[in-house]
């Protein structure tokens, strides 16, 4: 469901060394050497194996100013200003870090900054627009006292930002932003003429702010003013092995001794500011092992950690609040965590390496040394998580390096990983998508493309429209661009229907569904139907969230961070909210859907939450919603069913059963019943998808008002295709049955025949594969698997060539013969395969000439036909042969005049002359006029180009099959322009 587009866009501190510029480095607490005041306090850190931070208030003391943006000059010309910050931190003459490369990569929760950092400096970004917003370059003092950085964590609020040191420091800096100050704000002496934002818009400029022509998708708010300052040293005597930030506190493992310690942000009520347990102490853990990586996921209050074994625990924080609550038993106080063994290694190769969790769907993902990665589903809290599925990468570890970063998507919907020599994507229960294991390493040497040949750290960004990529040997961050199925944000049956895909502008829908032979759709791209979402819509609401197309896919609904858009395919405009204030008066919560041409929109508005009615034939305004229904929970799910009703689901665990009923000129919305799901749906933010069935005679005589009391509901919840049948107990008490229809709805198809019948043909059980075989004689496509079986039984061992004894060809030629397709089957393959592989194929069959004869008399020219060419192609056939005689007369009695022209053409082909083709005709009894008459025969046959298509539909191997497709489109395109006209 998701599909990278485009060429990446490149960003970096800077191209080049510019000229000479003002930089402040920070001395991370250490004395400034330029700082002339006498300073009797020695470089101030905080020892986390204490509990004390009497030295806090000297830290703060020696806080330096904000550093300056490096190649970036000031625009504020304060003199004043200017000679302070010269005073107290001088220009250094220090090498820029310019070109270092990235070695690690984090992103806030909100997503709107991101921070990268190298060995000596930490650089913070603003992701939209995607500009830096503060350096900061450790001074070599810092870099030889507490060493060189090696990891950075983001408290999630963005905060605070840590940088783990090689010498076992994390130093913290603290970031505040001023959500009103922009820098770099443009200004214009005059703008009368500036157009101003409309409704009915066709994606141009346009807007109320002249310096909005400046910004794009998501820049509205432009560049804001940051200050960052350093905040404390942490010492950790006892080396960190592994640190995870939370909102609350700082988790680091420890290596000797093996222990984590939960350093708070601040102190709590009793002043105590770190927290210590011996991981020998946890039951629950193996002995004598370290924790090597940590990672925690906020929706399911769940961490994993991975250990030095390789093993993955699931892991919860203990609170004192916890531990009081439904235990009748006494709890160690000093017990900070609980946590569950769910992947142990059988063998060193599934040691695992990386682990990130989903909590759309309540999977977990571990990323293993043998490159695969297994996913494990999450049921509750109390260790039930069993395994799920695998991810398998396309090539071998050897090619792909070890395993670097796991990341999910913000939907859930699609997981990327990266590895030492490339990357892939896979949806969520499996299905590969892309990857980059086939680029070519000299492009990639050459155009200096990185991000296609490793990746260091990947993450997510714009609701899962971007995904930004560094590498551990460059310094530049690659912004990849994705496009996503619609149904990730909407998942209703509309969506299902009609492939709609969003990317951070565009919305593409395909319209091959509306053509009168659904045999022909192709991926044409005039059947593509891409229009720009206006830019004045997305300067501030961008990512888009959900997008919706109507079950004609005459009309298209965009939804962002605040407000809606819609579109109409056949008249190309869009219609947005001419009032901005409108606009972001209320946000799309949960879905939407289409019904004709009315838009109905699950909002929160003032806190409250509603479905809306709007009529695309209206303007964008809250003085023309067609109805307003409250709701006293946020939406999860709405979609429409039958010819007039709507199923709305919520957060409250209820379905309530809506119908449009039109009033005077208008529609609004009518409540027929509902129906509680409590103790049957235990997560109602895990339900995905959901619909029902009506019996038939509720749908042709019942009251709909009884509708929720018959219905069969359908959840998609997770993987799973839930059915909930309604019944009545004894007491007359509605009640539901729940059958598990499915799991793990989304698939593949496979064809398994052909490689179970090789297994009992090379066991010697020829009797167990005909009857195997008999069972599915009914397919249509039974013909082609045993076609399939035959080409790779052939393709083996021609290169083998194996001894008669262990030969499975002839078994597979004698399974053949027992159905009637066999002459079929081999002259298709023979189609498929190099003449080189005839003589092979042919040394156990009958002489061609007996199986000429054979379709002959079971009267299947075509396949004749393609005997007739193996014939002349093997040069066991003349020129003009006596079966090529007979074949065309036998076509001729019957009417079979494409045969007929087919091989005309192959003779024609044979001898550009005409010699050949004459000597056949006239041995059927017919007289080709002289060449010159450029009427007859020979002038409608145009002999074709000698490496064209043998006349029969075949080709030999060595021939493209460009010309089999080209034929196909030229068919195609011909449906396709009467359809269009």
């Amino acid at each position: 469901m998701y599909w990278p587009i485009g060429t990446p866009r490149i960003f970096a501190t800077s191209s080049r060394s510019g000229p000479a510029f003002n930089l402040v480095v920070s001395q991370d607490g250490l004395p400034n050497p330029f700082d002339n005041r006498p300073t009797d306090e020695p470089s101030s850190y905080l020892n986390a194996q204490s509990q004390h931070s009497q030295q806090h208030d000297d830290i703060e003391l020696t806080t330096p100013l904000t550093p300056v943006t490096p190649a970036i000059q000031s625009v504020d010309h304060d003199d004043a200003h200017g000679s302070e910050t010269a005073r107290l931190s001088p220009r250094l003459n220090v090498n820029i870090p310019l070109k270092d490369p990235v070695l690690a990569l984090r992103i806030s929760r909100p997503g709107h900054l991101f921070a990268v950092i190298t060995s000596t400096s930490m650089t913070i970004w603003q992701a939209k627009p995607t500009v830096i917003l503060a350096v900061v370059v450790r001074s070599e003092s810092s870099l030889s006292t507490y060493g060189e950085n090696v990891d950075l964590l983001l408290r999630p609020d963005s905060a605070i930002f840590v940088v783990r040191t090689s010498l076992g420091y994390l130093i913290t800096y603290s970031l505040a932003m001023d959500s009103e100050a922009q820098v770099y704000k443009p200004y214009f002496p005059s703008y009368a003429n500036i157009q101003r934002r409309r409704q009915n818009h066709h994606g141009g400029p346009g807007s109320t702010a002249p310096d909005q022509y400046l910004w794009g998708p998501g820049e509205g708010q432009g560049v804001r003013d940051v200050s960052v300052r350093f905040r404390m040293v942490i010492k950790v005597d006892a080396g960190i092995e592994s640190a995870l930030a939370l909102d609350d506190e700082l988790v680091v493992a420890t290596c000797k001794p093996a222990a984590v310690q939960c350093i708070r942000w601040t102190p709590d009520q009793s002043g105590s500011q770190t927290k210590t347990e011996i991981l020998s102490r946890m039951g629950w853990l193996d002995k004598k092992i370290t924790v090597v990586e940590m990672t925690h996921d906020r929706p399911m209050n769940l961490s994993t950690w991975i250990t030095s074994d390789g093993k993955v625990y699931a892991v919860q924080r203990l609170h004192p609040r916890d531990q009081s609550q439904g235990n009748s038993h006494a709890v160690d106080p000093k017990k900070l965590f609980k946590g569950h063994c769910f992947h142990t290694p059988s063998q060193p190769e599934e040691a695992a390496k990386r682990a990130v969790i989903n909590a759309r769907f309540s999977l977990v993902a571990v990323g293993c040394a043998d490159g695969c990665i297994r996913v494990y589903s999450a049921r509750d809290y109390a260790g039930n998580i069993p395994p799920s599925h695998t991810h398998t990468i396309p090539v071998s570890t050897s090619v792909s390096g070890s395993i670097t970063t796991l990341s999910y998507s913000p939907d859930g919907y699609c997981l990327f990983a990266g590895f030492e020599n490339g990357w892939a994507t896979w949806s969520v229960y499996g299905k590969p998508g892309s990857h980059s294991f086939g680029a070519h390493e000299a492009i990639i040497d050459a155009n200096g493309e990185k991000w296609i040949a490793g990746v260091g750290d990947a993450v997510w960004l714009g609701s899962g429209s971007e995904i930004l990529i560094t590498h551990r040997q460059h310094e530049a961050i690659w912004a990849l661009e994705m496009a996503r199925s619609a149904v990730v944000g909407n998942y209703n049956a509309a969506n299902l229907m009609r492939t709609v895909l969003q990317t951070s502008t565009n919305v593409m829908i395909y319209r091959g569904y509306d053509l009168p032979d659904l045999a022909g759709i192709s991926a044409e791209p005039h059947l593509w139907h891409t229009t720009k979402i206006p830019s004045a819509y997305l300067l501030h609401q961008w990512p888009i969230r959900h997008t919706v197309v109507s079950p004609d896919g005459r009309y298209v609904a965009v939804a962002g961070r605040r407000g809606l858009a819609h579109y109409s395919v056949n008249s190309g405009r869009w219609k947005t909210f001419a009032n901005e204030a409108m606009e972001n008066e209320f946000q799309v919560r949960g879905s939407m859907c289409w019904y004709q041409h009315i838009l109905v929109a699950a909002v929160e508005a003032n806190k409250a939450h509603e479905l809306r009615l709007y009529s695309r034939e209206t303007g964008l305004d809250s003085s023309q919603v067609l109805h307003t229904q409250p709701l006293p929970a946020p939406v999860v799910l709405v979609t429409t069913t039958g010819e007039d009703s709507l199923l709305v689901y919520t957060y409250e665990n209820l379905l309530y059963h809506f119908i449009f009923a039109p009033t005077g000129g208008s529609i609004r919305l009518v409540q027929l019943g509902q129906i509680a799901f409590h103790g049957i749906v235990r997560s109602p933010a895990r339900v995905r998808g959901l619909s029902w069935i009506l019996p038939d005679s509720q749908l042709v005589d019942g009251d709909p008002s009884q509708d929720v009391a018959v219905a069969s509901v359908l959840f998609l919840v997770d993987a799973k295709l839930v059915l909930l049948q309604p019944s009545f107990n004894s007491e007359g008490n509605l009640k539901y049955d729940m059958k598990v229809i499915a799991q793990n709805v989304e698939f593949h198809t496979h064809l398994f025949l052909p490689d179970i019948l090789r297994f009992f043909l090379t066991e010697g059980r020829t009797v167990d594969a005909v009857k195997l075989s008999e069972q599915y004689q009914k397919l249509e496509y039974f013909a082609h698997a045993l076609e399939v079986l035959l080409h790779k039984v052939l393709d083996d061992e021609v290169d083998s060539g194996p001894s008669p004894e262990e030969a499975i060809l002839p078994r597979v030629l004698s399974l053949l013969s027992s159905f009637k397709q066999y002459l079929d089957i081999v002259v298709q393959c023979t189609r498929k395969t190099e003449v080189r592989q005839w003589r092979t194929l042919f040394a156990y069959l009958p002489p061609v000439q007996e199986l000429f004869e054979e379709s002959l008399q079971r009267g299947s020219l075509k396949t004749a036909g393609g005997y007739l060419i193996i014939l002349h192609t093997l040069d066991e056939l003349g020129s003009a042969s006596e079966q090529t005689v007979r074949l065309l007369s036998r076509a001729m009695k019957e009417g079979d005049w494409d045969l007929c022209k087919e091989l005309a053409r192959f003779l024609a082909a044979m001898d550009e002359t005409g010699d050949t083709l004459r000597e056949a005709m006239e041995g059927v009894n017919i007289t080709l006029r002289s060449n010159e008459d450029r009427s007859g025969i020979m002038s409608r046959l145009d002999v074709p180009n000698s490496r064209g298509v043998n006349g029969l539909g075949l080709k030999y191997a060595e021939q493209s099959d460009e010309m089999e497709s080209e034929g196909q489109s030229t068919s195609d395109a011909a449906s396709f322009s009467s359809d269009g006209r």
